[in-house]
Order: C-alpha cells, then structure tokens, then sequence
C-alpha cells in the first residue's frame, strides 16, 4: 500500500461522519441530505382525505391524497394542505390511511391542478424517527451542500468479493462547474473524505496522480442543492488494455458478443451466479473488442461464461482461443502498463438452439390466472430474469408459450400481486427446475398464497430446495 499512497499524494486528513456508508461495497439506503436531490420537499403530513385518481389512464390506480402540513422541514409546502399523486400500490405498502402522519417526501410543488408526486422514501412517522431528528437538526444548524464519497484502488476482478482497497490520505481536486472553484481535500486513514458547506452546483472529484503512477481514475460527480449531500466515490484502475477480434470458423467476425475477462482460479458457484465481472467488453459490428484497465493477474478470455447466453449471442461458453474446454485455455497475464493487442478468438461452430417452453397457471380450486406475468429463470443466477423479452403474460385461460435455449437449467415463475388496501395476500407459482430438452413437456403451475414480496417469495422456494432454511442461511 505504501507505493499506491506515494504515488497520489498526501496530506491532512478528514474527519467524516459517514464512515459506514462510504466504506461498505454495498450502499445502504440512501442518507437524508441525499435523498433531497431527488425530492426536495419534505414535512410531515398527516392524512385528510384519500380518493382514486380518475385523470391518470396508466395500468396501475393512482390514488390523491391529501395532507395537512403539521411541520415542514425544506422545501414547500410550508403550512396548510396540499394533495398528492400517490401510486394505489405503494400507499398500501406503507399503510395510509385517513389520521395517520407520515414523513412525507414530495417530488416537485404543487401548481394548480398540478398535483405533486410522493417519494418512495416517504413513510409513516413511527419509522422516520432519525430522519426527522436530522431534518430538525438542518433548521437549527444550515450546511449548505455537502459532498462525501471514498477512495478505493481496484485490486483484484469483481467477480470477487473485496475487490476495492481503500487509499488512506489520498489527495483529491474538487471542482464545481459553475464558478471553477476548486477545493482540496484528503481521504482519512479509512479511504473516506468529506466537503461541507459548499454552494449548490454540480462538482467533479478527482484524485491527484503522479504521471509514472500507471493508474487511471473514473473520477466521481455529483449535482448539490441546499441542505443536500451526493456521494461521489473515486475508484482508481490500474492503466493496460487488451484488444482483438472475435470470428467464426469461417474467419467472418462475430458482433454482439459479451467477452470476458476470468481469473484462471475463479470458479463460478453453482448457485448464485451473480457478480459478473466488470472486466467485459461487447464486441463491435466487425467483431473487435477492447477491455481496459483490468486489475494485474493473470485470465483467462471467455465467452458466456459468468454472463448468461441470450438471443443475440447464443453460444455455450467458450474459452480462448476457441476451446469450450477452460484446461486447454490460454492464459493471459495482466500488468500495470502493458497493452496486449492482436486477439483472435475463434467461436467453435456449435450454437445454442431455442426451443418453446408452455403451460398454464391455475389458483389452487382449477381457476385458470389470466394477465400473469411469466418469467423465464436461470437456475444457476440469482437475478431474475434471462433472455430479452422472456417475460410474457398468461392469455384468458392462463396459458402462455415463451422460449429458452436448449441443454439450459431453467424455472419457470410467476406472480401474482394482491389489489391495494385489501388482505395482502399475494401469491406465487413456480415449477421444478428443469432442463430444457426434447422431453420437457408442457407445465401447470399452481398459485399459493404468500405474504411476500415477488423476488423474496422465489428466494424462499429456491432456499427450501437448496436446504438453506433449515440451517439458517
């Protein structure tokens, strides 16, 4: 680490407050100041009146609910009444209703017949306990605008966990584009900064690097207004590329093709197959492709191999230079510095064959679910969904045809969402997980009842299957 902190600099370092939030791979939901650069109106409303919203003509209901203003933190309105578009389905979600408050979270000011949008950070008051306390705290104490972020070297591929390292005392150039005002700052020990009270504006961040520092920086940015906070993070990538061409065995180039770069001693989980690296690059109408900035270590090049097939690049996974056998695959060596150019990457002849996939679904007493909407799911990918356009909806006697690829494990899921403000029972269908073959034949799914969420409702399924309730996994 010593070389990596020479060669950007260093200086005094920063205290910041959100230690927990820059450091964590994974970002909580989103701090108070940050949300107000999405939504800057926030108060505390208390219900009035709530009734359908004719004017809106979209699938789902609208409701118009209205609110008495009982304390306004930023933005308007700042007293009185005001009505508010609110989605049927979210309102249910977080339970209004006529005599409850909430901390509410408005999208623009109300003009007219104009009616101002709820936030989805907007929630009853019972729960905003800390955000009001923070509100509360910005009337009494003005920051002007404020940006937060860390500073992270990239040392290994993202297919791994950790992958980020943080750059203590590193030596940042914050600059605003409205006057070009610049601001130093410098990362504490944790690799996180923090600027207070700056005007509001868009800014860049970006670290200084010594020339012969074989690194490059994709900066971060953020737009402030008043009494809001943007994170803008800094990720530094050692500086190489790696460029060539993909072709068919006839030697014509292969467009449209995820390539991929996989360290020769990762292997992809059974399950679970979700951190795609970052190392990719799709290849251009002539079949070409460039990868940049790669962590150092040495690869393999692949094809479809963490990234899951689709219409457009039906190939099963193949590995330079033009083996599906990952064995007999070259290794490619990745250094600070070093462009590696001239790639041919031969595709073998054999492609992926589509073959339809049918059904219907069915309520537990026989009545079929008509409007359904069906997914198509990768066994091995936690994500939902594969294939462009997989999803399809159930016809008047809830049957629905839609396509897979051939030799795939797949499951076939669906879901069913209760109506607004009636038992919150959802419910949620899904076959046996199955590979597609000649023999696969014609599926009926049957709903059950649920109380969960679409994607927490299939995770519970796939995790008794898997055994990982039973040991509290």
């Amino acid at each position: 680490m010593t070389r990596i902190v020479s060669s950007i600099g260093v200086s005094l370092i920063v205290a910041f407050a959100f230690v927990g939030a820059a450091q964590s791979e994974y970002y909580p939901p989103p701090l108070p100041c940050s949300i107000l650069r999405e939504a800057p109106n926030v108060y505390v409303g208390q219900v009035l009146s709530m009734k359908v919203d004719d004017s809106k003509k979209e699938d789902q209901e609208f409701l118009q609910v209205e609110f008495l203003v009982r304390e306004s933190f930023v933005g308007e309105p700042k007293d009185g009444k005001v009505v508010l578009r609110n989605s049927s389905y979210f309102a249910d979600s977080i339970d209004i209703a006529v005599g409850r408050s909430f901390l509410v979270y408005a999208y623009y000011k109300q003009t007219g017949d104009s009616f101002a949008g709820v936030a989805p950070f907007t929630k009853s008051v019972e729960k905003a306990g800390a955000e009001m306390a923070f509100f509360r705290g910005l009337k009494d104490n003005p920051r002007g605008a404020w940006i937060f972020g860390s500073v992270n070297q990239v040392v290994k591929s993202s297919l791994y966990k950790n992958s980020r390292q943080p750059i203590p005392f590193a030596h940042l150039v914050v600059k605003a584009d409205s006057d070009k005002k610049t601001y130093d700052v410098t990362t504490d020990a944790d690799g996180n900064y923090m600027l207070e009270n700056v005007p509001a504006g868009y800014y860049r961040v970006q670290p200084v690097l010594a020339g012969d520092s074989n690194l490059v920086s994709d900066g971060g940015q953020g737009t402030l207004v008043n009494n809001a906070c943007d994170q803008a993070d800094v990720d530094l990538h050692s500086k190489n590329s790696i460029s060539g061409v993909v072709v068919d065995t006839r030697d014509k180039p292969v467009a449209k093709v995820p390539v991929e770069l996989v360290p020769v001693d990762y292997i992809k989980p059974k399950f679970n197959n979700y951190r795609h690296s970052q190392e990719t690059a799709g290849t251009n109408d002539d079949g070409s492709f460039t990868i940049s900035n790669m962590p150092p270590g040495k690869y393999y090049l692949a094809v479809n191999y963490t990234i899951l097939p689709e219409f457009d690049s039906p190939y099963p996974a193949s590995f330079y230079p033009g083996t599906p056998f990952r064995e007999k695959a070259q290794v490619i060596e990745i250094a600070p510095g070093k462009d590696i150019e001239g790639i041919k990457f031969i595709l073998g002849p054999e492609r992926l064959t589509q073959k339809k996939i049918t059904g219907h679904v069915v309520f537990a007493d026989g009545r079929p679910a008509s409007d359904a909407e069906i997914y198509l799911k990768e066994d091995e990918n936690e994500e939902c969904c594969v294939l462009a356009d997989s999803s399809v909806r159930t016809d008047a006697q809830g049957s629905f045809s839609l396509a897979g690829f051939m030799t795939r494990k797949y499951r076939v899921w669906t879901f069913v969402d209760h109506k607004p403000f009636t038992n919150k029972i959802n419910f949620i269908g899904a076959s046996p997980v199955f590979v597609l073959d000649n023999r696969t034949g014609s599926f009926q799914i049957v709903l059950r009842p649920t109380t969960k969420d679409s994607l927490d409702a299939i995770d519970e399924i796939e995790m008794r299957e898997r055994g990982l309730l039973k040991s509290g996994r």
